[in-house]
């Protein structure tokens, strides 16, 4: 086998394509409600999933032109990074922030093909924040459709490329959403309060991180380092409100204050009831199951002992009658029907058995373990304890 000899002579350069593969990075960003105790730097957590590294900083401030102002667009960063963020010569307000915590992912992939629906769909986006425009729907993507027809190449070009690269990060990273970043957030902070016994740290869910300045979870996606989209995510809206959010009627309010007046204290069950729910919101689930369960059973021992009062019972009487028939099933079931007119189990069968399965496989279990339910599984339990406690409370015969 032989080798051809190499050409003689000058021959013309060659020519080189290079496939430069766009790098696009997720930053997942978050400010506790409290200081964490330890050294800036990064962690490496070990989870079922694999390993993960966030990163502390106590040194980041939150920078705006002009006065500072909650829910104002804010710039993240150290005290001397910060003005670059600005154009020169911005007044600036810094806040310095708690404990900041980041995780960074980071992967290298063709870009997605933006169609000519999609640059127009940006467009509109950019029309809404440049608020250059009221027409919402089918009017703003005509009037979108327009706009970006009627660009020189150059800038339809810009638009695909800024549009391509935002479906590109939100696909790539589809599978590591903010509540994953809450989720390994949480076995740091489980570790760290264990660790260093401090009580003052808690579990955060979106409640706690949308009430810190930041506003919630900041999720920022790169590409080559360039910003291709921010997002702040905050799940729900009323932990982000600096004045109030909702009018009650003049109805509500009258009684509020007439209930201030009484000396008597909340209503226990309502109460608990409220508290299930604000415990749910906080992620604490396992709380919030035993709330729900306290408020079902004093729901159902309240109306037992009101009926045994109306027919002519003592309340110690009834009390005590109580203390010796303290089954939950017998209370719901034949202790309703004597005493009510009608038993729980019957007024909603399917209800009923729900709440049974829930004690038995849930309520009890977490009571007497380390058992922590999901949060999906909370909620349900929460759901149908809170509804039995209102049928306790209100069904008739």
């Amino acid at each position: 086998m032989g080798f051809a000899a190499p050409p003689q002579g000058p021959q013309p350069a060659a020519e080189f394509l290079v496939l430069i593969v766009p790098r696009f990075v997720k930053k997942q960003i978050a400010e506790l409600p409290f200081i964490l105790n330890v050294p800036a730097g990064n962690y490496l957590i070990q989870l079922p999933v694999g390993r993960r590294i966030l990163h502390v900083q106590h040194d980041l401030y939150a920078g705006t032109p002009g006065a500072f102002t909650y829910g104002a667009p804010i710039a993240i960063g150290t005290q001397e990074r910060l003005p670059s963020a600005f154009p020169p010569g911005s007044t600036l307000s810094l806040h310095h922030l708690r404990t900041v915590v980041q995780r960074t992912i980071s992967c290298e992939v063709d870009l997605q093909s933006a169609t000519e629906s999609e640059a127009i769909d940006e467009v509109a986006a950019r029309m809404i924040r440049e608020k250059s425009t009221d027409l919402a729907g089918d009017a703003l993507k005509a009037a979108a459709a327009i706009r970006f027809r009627a660009l020189p190449p150059e800038a339809q070009a810009e638009i695909y490329a800024a549009k391509s690269q935002k479906l590109t990060g939100r696909k790539v990273f589809r599978d590591q959403p903010a509540e994953h970043f809450v989720e390994i957030l949480n076995s740091f902070i489980r570790h760290y309060m264990v660790t260093v016994t401090d009580f003052f740290a808690e579990e955060v869910a979106y409640h706690q991180l949308a009430s810190t300045t930041v506003g919630g979870i900041q999720e920022i996606i790169l590409c080559d380092n360039q910003p291709v989209e921010v997002i702040t995510m905050v799940n729900k809206i009323p932990p982000i409100m600096r004045q109030p959010w909702y009018e009650h009627g003049p109805e509500i309010i009258a009684a509020f204050r007439s209930a201030l007046e009484s000396g008597e204290p909340a209503d226990a069950v309502s109460l608990l009831a409220i508290r299930a729910r604000a415990l749910l919101e906080r992620g604490a689930y396992r709380s919030a199951i035993i709330e729900a369960s306290a408020a079902l059973e004093t729901a159902v021992a309240r109306r037992l002992a009101a009926g045994l009062v109306a027919k002519g019972r003592s309340a110690n009487d009834a009390q005590a009658y109580l203390h010796d028939h303290q089954r939950f099933s017998d209370r719901g079931k034949s202790l309703f029907e004597s005493i009510i007119g009608c038993s729980l189990a019957s007024k909603d069968p399917a209800l009923w058995s729900q709440v049974v399965s829930h004690r038995d496989q849930l309520r009890n279990h977490i009571v007497h373990s380390d058992a922590d339910p999901a949060g999906s599984e909370a909620v349900k339990v929460v759901d149908d304890f809170l509804a039995l406690a209102e049928l306790a409370r209100n069904v008739a015969p």
